[in-house]
Protein backbone atom coordinates (compact mmCIF):
# COMPACT_ATOMS: atom_id res chain seq x y z
CA UNK A 1 0.00 0.00 0.00
CA UNK A 2 2.79 2.41 0.88
CA UNK A 3 4.45 1.80 -2.47
CA UNK A 4 1.21 2.60 -4.33
CA UNK A 5 0.70 5.78 -2.30
CA UNK A 6 4.25 6.89 -2.99
CA UNK A 7 3.82 6.20 -6.71
CA UNK A 8 0.58 8.20 -6.79
CA UNK A 9 2.18 11.10 -4.96
CA UNK A 10 5.18 11.05 -7.29
CA UNK A 11 2.85 11.12 -10.30
CA UNK A 12 0.93 14.11 -8.89
CA UNK A 13 4.17 15.97 -8.18
CA UNK A 14 5.45 15.24 -11.70
CA UNK A 15 2.22 16.50 -13.28
CA UNK A 16 2.31 19.63 -11.10
CA UNK A 17 5.93 20.32 -12.09
CA UNK A 18 5.05 19.91 -15.78
CA UNK A 19 2.05 22.25 -15.48
CA UNK A 20 4.10 24.87 -13.65
CA UNK A 21 6.80 24.56 -16.29
CA UNK A 22 4.25 25.06 -19.07
CA UNK A 23 2.78 28.09 -17.33
CA UNK A 24 6.22 29.65 -16.88
CA UNK A 25 7.06 28.96 -20.53
CA UNK A 26 3.73 30.46 -21.65
CA UNK A 27 4.28 33.55 -19.51
CA UNK A 28 7.78 33.95 -20.96
CA UNK A 29 6.47 33.54 -24.50
CA UNK A 30 3.67 36.05 -23.90
CA UNK A 31 6.12 38.61 -22.52
CA UNK A 32 8.43 38.03 -25.47
CA UNK A 33 5.54 38.53 -27.91
CA UNK A 34 4.46 41.70 -26.08
CA UNK A 35 8.02 43.07 -26.30
CA UNK A 36 8.10 42.37 -30.04
CA UNK A 37 4.76 44.14 -30.52
CA UNK A 38 5.81 47.16 -28.46
CA UNK A 39 9.16 47.39 -30.27
CA UNK A 40 7.26 48.08 -33.52
CA UNK A 41 5.08 50.78 -31.97
CA UNK A 42 6.01 54.45 -31.55
CA UNK A 43 6.81 55.63 -28.04
CA UNK A 44 5.14 58.54 -26.30
CA UNK A 45 8.53 60.28 -26.23
CA UNK A 46 8.82 60.01 -30.02
CA UNK A 47 5.27 61.24 -30.40
CA UNK A 48 5.81 64.28 -28.20
CA UNK A 49 8.87 65.29 -30.25
CA UNK A 50 7.32 64.50 -33.65
CA UNK A 51 6.12 68.04 -34.38
CA UNK A 52 7.77 71.18 -33.03
CA UNK A 53 6.30 73.80 -35.35
CA UNK A 54 3.70 76.44 -34.52
CA UNK A 55 0.01 75.64 -34.53
CA UNK A 56 -2.37 78.48 -35.31
CA UNK A 57 -5.59 76.62 -36.03
CA UNK A 58 -7.28 74.00 -38.15
CA UNK A 59 -5.63 73.32 -41.50
CA UNK A 60 -8.86 72.81 -43.47
CA UNK A 61 -7.03 72.05 -46.71
CA UNK A 62 -5.17 69.09 -45.25
CA UNK A 63 -7.83 67.04 -43.47
CA UNK A 64 -10.06 64.19 -44.67
CA UNK A 65 -13.35 65.72 -45.81
CA UNK A 66 -16.88 64.72 -46.76
CA UNK A 67 -19.46 66.98 -48.35
CA UNK A 68 -19.47 70.13 -50.44
CA UNK A 69 -16.53 72.48 -50.08
CA UNK A 70 -18.82 75.51 -49.98
CA UNK A 71 -21.29 74.02 -47.48
CA UNK A 72 -22.51 76.72 -45.07
CA UNK A 73 -21.80 74.61 -41.98
CA UNK A 74 -18.50 72.94 -41.10
CA UNK A 75 -18.38 70.06 -38.62
CA UNK A 76 -15.05 68.85 -37.25
CA UNK A 77 -14.60 65.63 -35.31
CA UNK A 78 -11.51 65.11 -33.17
CA UNK A 79 -11.25 61.35 -32.68
CA UNK A 80 -9.09 58.45 -31.56
CA UNK A 81 -9.44 55.17 -33.46
CA UNK A 82 -9.09 53.18 -30.20
CA UNK A 83 -11.81 55.17 -28.45
CA UNK A 84 -14.99 53.10 -27.79
CA UNK A 85 -17.08 56.28 -27.53
CA UNK A 86 -15.80 57.35 -30.97
CA UNK A 87 -16.83 54.00 -32.44
CA UNK A 88 -20.28 54.33 -30.91
CA UNK A 89 -20.62 57.90 -32.20
CA UNK A 90 -19.55 56.89 -35.70
CA UNK A 91 -22.04 54.03 -35.77
CA UNK A 92 -25.02 55.73 -34.11
CA UNK A 93 -24.79 59.50 -34.62
CA UNK A 94 -22.68 60.06 -37.73
CA UNK A 95 -25.02 58.19 -40.14
CA UNK A 96 -27.88 60.55 -39.17
CA UNK A 97 -25.73 63.62 -39.73
CA UNK A 98 -24.58 62.23 -43.06
CA UNK A 99 -28.03 61.39 -44.40
CA UNK A 100 -29.70 64.64 -43.31
CA UNK A 101 -26.97 67.25 -43.68
CA UNK A 102 -23.79 66.08 -45.44
CA UNK A 103 -25.44 64.35 -48.39
CA UNK A 104 -27.80 67.32 -48.87
CA UNK A 105 -24.89 69.78 -49.18
CA UNK A 106 -25.64 71.68 -45.98
CA UNK A 107 -22.67 70.39 -44.00
CA UNK A 108 -19.02 69.67 -44.73
CA UNK A 109 -17.49 67.14 -42.34
CA UNK A 110 -13.81 66.82 -41.44
CA UNK A 111 -11.91 64.37 -39.26
CA UNK A 112 -8.88 65.41 -37.20
CA UNK A 113 -6.62 62.96 -35.38
CA UNK A 114 -6.67 63.21 -31.62
CA UNK A 115 -4.76 60.01 -30.92
CA UNK A 116 -3.99 60.01 -27.20
CA UNK A 117 -5.17 56.76 -25.60
CA UNK A 118 -2.07 54.64 -26.22
CA UNK A 119 0.92 54.21 -28.51
CA UNK A 120 -0.98 51.90 -30.84
CA UNK A 121 -3.72 54.48 -31.35
CA UNK A 122 -0.93 56.79 -32.53
CA UNK A 123 0.03 54.11 -35.06
CA UNK A 124 -3.61 53.79 -36.14
CA UNK A 125 -3.66 57.55 -36.66
CA UNK A 126 -0.54 57.29 -38.81
CA UNK A 127 -2.22 54.54 -40.84
CA UNK A 128 -5.23 56.76 -41.44
CA UNK A 129 -2.98 59.67 -42.39
CA UNK A 130 -0.93 57.53 -44.78
CA UNK A 131 -4.13 56.42 -46.48
CA UNK A 132 -5.55 59.96 -46.67
CA UNK A 133 -2.36 61.33 -48.23
CA UNK A 134 -3.07 59.00 -51.16
CA UNK A 135 -6.87 58.97 -51.29
CA UNK A 136 -9.63 60.85 -49.47
CA UNK A 137 -12.14 58.14 -50.50
CA UNK A 138 -9.91 55.36 -49.17
CA UNK A 139 -9.60 57.20 -45.85
CA UNK A 140 -13.36 57.14 -45.31
CA UNK A 141 -13.39 53.41 -45.95
CA UNK A 142 -10.74 53.10 -43.23
CA UNK A 143 -12.67 55.44 -40.91
CA UNK A 144 -15.78 53.27 -41.02
CA UNK A 145 -14.18 49.83 -40.96
CA UNK A 146 -11.52 50.46 -38.28
CA UNK A 147 -14.27 51.24 -35.79
CA UNK A 148 -16.11 48.05 -36.76
CA UNK A 149 -12.95 46.02 -36.09
CA UNK A 150 -11.97 47.97 -32.98
CA UNK A 151 -10.35 45.88 -30.25
CA UNK A 152 -10.45 46.36 -26.48
CA UNK A 153 -9.23 49.75 -25.26
CA UNK A 154 -7.01 48.04 -22.68
CA UNK A 155 -5.15 45.99 -25.32
CA UNK A 156 -2.53 47.06 -27.85
CA UNK A 157 -4.43 45.72 -30.85
CA UNK A 158 -3.68 48.41 -33.47
CA UNK A 159 -0.27 46.93 -34.23
CA UNK A 160 1.74 47.17 -37.42
CA UNK A 161 0.82 43.56 -38.26
CA UNK A 162 -2.89 44.16 -37.66
CA UNK A 163 -3.05 47.44 -39.57
CA UNK A 164 -1.16 46.25 -42.65
CA UNK A 165 -3.30 43.10 -42.88
CA UNK A 166 -6.49 45.06 -42.23
CA UNK A 167 -5.72 47.67 -44.89
CA UNK A 168 -4.61 45.09 -47.46
CA UNK A 169 -7.87 43.14 -47.05
CA UNK A 170 -10.35 46.00 -46.70
CA UNK A 171 -9.26 49.25 -48.35
CA UNK A 172 -10.14 49.32 -52.04
CA UNK A 173 -9.82 52.49 -54.11
CA UNK A 174 -8.43 53.13 -57.60
CA UNK A 175 -6.12 55.87 -56.32
CA UNK A 176 -4.78 53.87 -53.36
CA UNK A 177 -1.51 51.94 -53.51
CA UNK A 178 -1.08 49.38 -50.73
CA UNK A 179 2.68 48.96 -51.22
CA UNK A 180 3.24 52.68 -50.70
CA UNK A 181 0.97 52.65 -47.65
CA UNK A 182 2.91 49.78 -46.06
CA UNK A 183 6.23 51.53 -46.68
CA UNK A 184 4.95 54.83 -45.23
CA UNK A 185 3.50 53.16 -42.14
CA UNK A 186 6.67 51.22 -41.35
CA UNK A 187 8.72 54.40 -41.82
CA UNK A 188 6.29 56.28 -39.52
CA UNK A 189 6.24 58.93 -42.20
CA UNK A 190 3.26 60.90 -40.95
CA UNK A 191 3.74 60.89 -37.19
CA UNK A 192 4.41 64.63 -37.33
CA UNK A 193 1.00 65.31 -38.91
CA UNK A 194 -0.77 63.14 -36.35
CA UNK A 195 1.00 65.01 -33.55
CA UNK A 196 0.19 68.34 -35.17
CA UNK A 197 -3.49 67.40 -35.21
CA UNK A 198 -3.35 66.70 -31.47
CA UNK A 199 -1.88 70.16 -30.85
CA UNK A 200 -4.58 71.72 -33.04
CA UNK A 201 -7.21 70.02 -30.90
CA UNK A 202 -5.66 71.45 -27.76
CA UNK A 203 -6.01 74.92 -29.29
CA UNK A 204 -9.75 74.29 -29.50
CA UNK A 205 -10.02 73.02 -25.93
CA UNK A 206 -10.25 69.33 -26.82
CA UNK A 207 -9.59 67.13 -23.78
CA UNK A 208 -11.17 63.85 -24.85
CA UNK A 209 -12.79 62.05 -27.75
CA UNK A 210 -14.97 62.32 -29.62
CA UNK A 211 -15.03 66.13 -29.61
CA UNK A 212 -17.33 67.79 -32.12
CA UNK A 213 -17.15 71.38 -33.38
CA UNK A 214 -19.95 72.97 -35.41
CA UNK A 215 -18.70 76.14 -37.12
CA UNK A 216 -16.08 76.40 -34.40
CA UNK A 217 -18.53 75.87 -31.52
CA UNK A 218 -17.60 72.91 -29.30
CA UNK A 219 -20.60 70.69 -28.57
CA UNK A 220 -20.77 69.62 -24.94
CA UNK A 221 -23.27 66.84 -25.62
CA UNK A 222 -22.31 64.73 -28.62
CA UNK A 223 -25.85 63.46 -29.16
CA UNK A 224 -27.52 63.86 -32.53
CA UNK A 225 -30.11 66.25 -31.06
CA UNK A 226 -27.45 68.57 -29.62
CA UNK A 227 -25.47 68.63 -32.87
CA UNK A 228 -28.63 69.06 -34.96
CA UNK A 229 -29.69 72.05 -32.84
CA UNK A 230 -26.32 73.77 -33.39
CA UNK A 231 -26.41 72.99 -37.12
CA UNK A 232 -29.87 74.54 -37.43
CA UNK A 233 -28.71 77.63 -35.52
CA UNK A 234 -25.73 77.97 -37.85
CA UNK A 235 -27.94 77.57 -40.94
CA UNK A 236 -30.26 80.33 -39.69
CA UNK A 237 -27.30 82.65 -39.22
CA UNK A 238 -26.20 82.00 -42.81
CA UNK A 239 -29.54 83.24 -44.20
Amino acid sequence: MKTKKKSGLAFIITVAVVIIGLLVALAFLTKHQEKEIVSKLPTMEEYQKAYTGKVTGLDENNQPVLGKKDAPVKIVEFGDFKCPACAMWEQQVFPQIYSEYISSGKVQFQFVNWQFLDVDSILAGMAGEAIYQQSNDAFWQFYKLIYEKQGAESQKWATEAFLTKFVKENIKADDFNYTKFEKDLKARKYMDLVRKDLLIGQKYGVSGTPSILVNGVKIENNSYDAIKAEIENALKEEK
